[in-house]
């Protein structure tokens, strides 16, 4: 069975609406404070993809970070 290929997609507003990030070897989600997560996926290509996650008025802010 072939995994999709990553994708951080948007929906016609312009929100984030799908991500898939295959290979992933661990997930990592922390609360930081009352009303904001970080996420970090650690791939197994060595990559880290870094997620902070922020409620708005409209929904969810997510800034992405890949080291």
């Amino acid at each position: 069975m072939d995994l999709p290929k990553e994708r951080w997609d948007n929906d016609e507003e312009g929100e984030l609406d799908d991500i898939v990030v295959p290979d992933v070897k661990l997930f990592r989600m922390e609360r930081m404070d009352s009303n904001y997560w970080w996420v970090c996926l650690y791939t197994k290509d060595g990559r880290e993809i870094h997620m902070d996650l922020l409620p708005e008025q409209n929904g969810i802010t997510l800034t992405r970070r890949e080291y």
